[in-house]
């Protein structure tokens, strides 16, 4: 979640382990699959250590 928060992507967690976004209404693909790209690159930085 720091990591992500870093690049510029702030989330909430349910239950420990499950992500909720929540963007605006107006959210165009490309910042959908920039907030992606965010978490994914997250979670391998964090599995690699």
């Amino acid at each position: 979640m720091y990591k992500a928060l870093t690049k510029g992507l702030s989330f909430k967690l349910s239950m420990g382990n499950i992500i909720t976004l929540t963007p605006s209404l107006t959210i165009t693909k490309d910042e959908i699959d920039k907030a992606l790209q965010i978490i994914e690159d997250s979670i391998a930085e964090v599995e690699k250590g």
